[in-house]
């Protein structure tokens, strides 16, 4: 059981600060924290609370942490002189430098600035710090700003990562633009506002030394909480945005979205409360890599009852390790009652058709191509699919009209296959030349 410097008081909470609560400046009891050694197990949580007076001198069961107030004149924090613009008097001001490597960096805010950040103008300060010759009006998207890919968040209130994408947030409709006619006027997007004492996530291209001026934090607990060493070049945090397909474009509150490694098995994230467009920010806490080149990434929205209806496959390359982010768009793509063999498009065709089929279970699927007699002509191994809505030309099967041997088989009606675990069709087709 361990003592903690806040005074006790069992309404606090209802109207506290969301951020970083210091309690009551008074009151009668000190809170005690989590269980000790002669408590029952219901006790002994971490997230436990107790308070007792902090009157008496000898307490065998609890004890308490020794802690000590940041030198702002450390390393980390170089104080300026009145000559460098400081007035007497004031917050004492200095500067303060983060070292970034090339990739995903763990970073705070060590000094409050005069202006204060937002991701937007963090983004431009960190690239700066690289190119001091870019002007931050100038930043436009796919312009000067391609090495500092995105900034990461986590919310506290709603507990859950934001994300702000160069590429794709910093600039945001006019809400102002009164003749929307000759298209619709461009703002910059300022973000998230950056706070002391919180953690961020940035992902840069390359190393660099970012320099921030400003004055100690006032009422900040930590303003220089400390990064995590990398242990290397790892991709421990990743950006997925999605955007719907229009079939899903209502009724999206209880839908969810799933993400899964399949080169792992492990399940990346889930999130509920969508909208036409979504965005999921992946990071893993001990900083270990949720994806690896080559690795095979699902994403699927589900229904309440957990019934898939849309969904979207990738491969994570050199581009994605690099960014550690992609866009994907989702296919309409329920999961049929049944399997079937649905009739093949264009037909009748020269020289190449599309064979599109349901699969309502997961399972080998094979697709093969008979001539009149009987004969085969060709096998089209689909390999294993999960269950859905084969039907469009990039998940059906192709039959580019050739033998197994390459050659272009005859004008005339030709028969076609499917074949399962435990289900099998055939329906004809007719080539024209």
């Amino acid at each position: 059981m361990e003592w903690c410097a806040d005074w006790f008081d069992e309404n606090y909470y209802s109207d506290s600060p969301a951020n970083n609560p210091l309690g009551p400046e008074t009151g009668t009891y000190r809170v005690l924290r989590g269980g000790s050694w002669g408590e029952a197990a219901t006790y002994l949580r971490v997230a436990y609370r107790t308070h007792n007076s902090p009157s008496p001198g000898f307490d065998y069961y609890g004890g308490f942490r020794c802690v000590s107030s940041l030198n702002i004149t450390s390393d980390s924090f170089i104080a300026l002189s009145p000559s460098d613009g400081q007035t007497p008097g004031d917050s004492p001001l200095g500067t303060a430098v983060i070292n970034l490597i090339p990739g995903i960096n763990m970073i705070s805010l060590p000094n409050q600035p005069e202006d204060p950040y937002t991701a937007r103008s963090l983004i431009e300060q960190i690239h700066q710090s690289k190119y001091p010759q870019d002007d931050g009006d100038n930043l436009v998207p796919g312009g000067t700003v391609t090495d500092v890919n995105w900034l990461i968040r986590y919310d506290l209130v709603d507990q859950k990562f934001r994300s702000y994408v160069w590429s794709i947030d910093n600039l945001q409709d006019d809400p102002e633009d009164t003749n929307p006619s000759d298209g619709i006027a461009q703002i910059p997007n300022p973000g998230f506002d950056i706070e002391g004492g919180q953690g961020y996530i940035v992902n840069v291209s390359s190393a660099r030394s970012v320099q921030f001026v400003g004055t100690v934090w006032d009422g900040v607990l930590n303003p220089l909480a400390p990064s995590l060493e990398p242990k290397s070049p790892q991709t421990w945090a990743f950006i997925l945005l999605g955007q719907l397909p229009p079939q899903l474009t209502s009724q999206l509150e209880n839908h969810s979205v799933r993400v899964t490694n399949l080169q792992t098995g492990r399940q990346l994230a889930e999130t509920t409360g969508l909208q036409s467009q979504f965005r999921l920010p992946m990071v893993d806490s001990l900083q270990e890599s949720i994806v690896h080149q080559g690795d095979l990434i699902r994403v699927e929205v589900c229904e309440p009852s957990g019934q898939r209806v849309a969904d979207a496959e990738f491969v994570i390359g050199t581009e994605e390790l690099a960014t550690a982010y992609r866009r994907v768009n989702l296919q309409y793509n329920p999961i049929p009652d049944l399997t079937r063999l649905r009739q093949n498009y264009p037909n009748p065709f020269n020289p190449e058709t599309w064979i599109p089929f349901d699969l309502s279970q997961e399972g080998e699927v094979k697709i093969t191509i008979y001539d009149l007699a009987g004969h085969q002509v060709r096998l089209l191994p689909m390999g294993r699919k999960p269950a859905g809505i084969y039907h469009s030309q990039q998940r059906s099967a192709y039959w580019d009209g050739k033998t197994e041997t390459g050659e272009s088989v005859a004008s005339g009606v030709y028969f076609y296959s499917i074949q399962t675990e435990d289900y099998r069709e055939t329906r004809r087709m007719v080539i024209l030349k």
